[in-house]
């Protein structure tokens, strides 16, 4: 067995006594909504992870092509966990990032740059002075995938399965199923208090529409 391997393997045995240590508060999407500084939705674009103060924690750059709350083109999430040196920390429920992954987020900013990060990152001075960093709400409640299924983006919510999901009356069961994406951003809109800007087409289609109501 390669070293490798067996530092990895090392590093599970650590984890596999925790797996069911991670507990974090339930929260619904009302509240991810209202604790969340940022929601947006975009593409994984690159990971780097480092040590800091005994532990890794993963950069992840996201290419932003539609904001909810808040406006960026891109951020950078902070999550604990990741490889360095063939060296593994993995932390049960915590988000994980694939490259060219769609994924919908519910971040809370934590600094306005990431000039210190942002070199690792493929970034110029310039623009990780105007890329701010952010960590996950809800561990990771607030991190959803978005997949194409039978034709039609859905959006899923997985990664909880390995929390412990806290309520008032105790652990709660973990029910979220997919749903369309377009359904899912309606309730993110309800939630912010106002409907979703109507589309170009959107609005020609309604125009077209009213004229021949006219005309008839």
């Amino acid at each position: 067995m390669k070293k490798t391997s067996l530092i990895w393997l090392c590093m599970v045995c650590l984890i596999i006594p925790l797996a069911y240590s991670t507990t974090v508060m339930r929260l619904n999407l009302s509240e991810m909504t209202a604790k969340a500084d940022y929601i947006g939705k975009g593409f994984v674009e690159k990971g780097y992870s480092q040590w800091e103060d005994g532990k890794i924690y993963t950069y992840t750059t996201i290419k932003v092509d539609k904001n909810y709350k808040g406006s960026n083109n891109k951020v950078v999430v902070k999550t604990l966990g990741g490889v360095v040196d063939d060296i593994g920390m993995k932390v049960p429920g915590q988000a994980k990032f694939n490259e060219n992954d769609e994924v919908l987020l519910f971040l809370e900013k934590k600094n306005n740059d990431v000039a210190g990060i942002g070199k690792n990152l493929g970034m110029s001075n310039y623009e990780a002075k105007k890329t701010s960093e952010y960590e996950i709400v809800g561990f990771s409640q607030g991190k959803f995938s978005v997949k194409e299924e039978n034709g039609k983006k859905v959006v899923h919510n997985d990664e909880t399965f390995e929390l412990e999901l806290l309520t008032p009356e105790g652990i709660a069961k973990k029910e979220f199923k997919a749903i369309p994406l377009d359904e899912f951003e309606k309730q993110i809109y309800n939630n912010l208090g106002y409907k979703e800007r109507p589309t170009l087409m959107e609005l020609i289609r309604r125009f077209i529409s009213k004229v021949f109501s006219f005309l008839g």
